[in-house]
């Protein structure tokens, strides 16, 4: 994955988190029309970082997995976990 894109995706999960956050408060609420886009865009960025972060796990997996190749009771398994990552 390019670098800028990843960068761009790991500031979407910042950006979940500090909307998530903003939800959260008792603030939120006071202001209907800022609650609607706060949850609109909760909405929109959920999917994403949700599957970005299942891809940042299939990679610690592979590398993890890669580590084990190098074992020769461990290669079958190794090569299994790599396929399904």
């Amino acid at each position: 994955m390019k670098a800028s894109i990843a960068s761009k995706l790991d500031q979407l999960v910042d950006r979940l988190d500090e909307v998530t956050r903003l939800l959260s408060t008792e603030e939120a609420t006071r202001d209907m029309e800022s609650f609607r886009k706060l949850t609109r865009e909760h909405a929109e960025l959920t999917p994403v970082v949700e599957a970005f972060n299942a891809y940042r796990q299939c990679e610690a997996d592979i590398a993890t997995a890669s580590e084990l190749l190098d074992d020769p009771d461990m290669k079958a398994f190794a090569h299994e976990q790599i396929a399904e990552a």
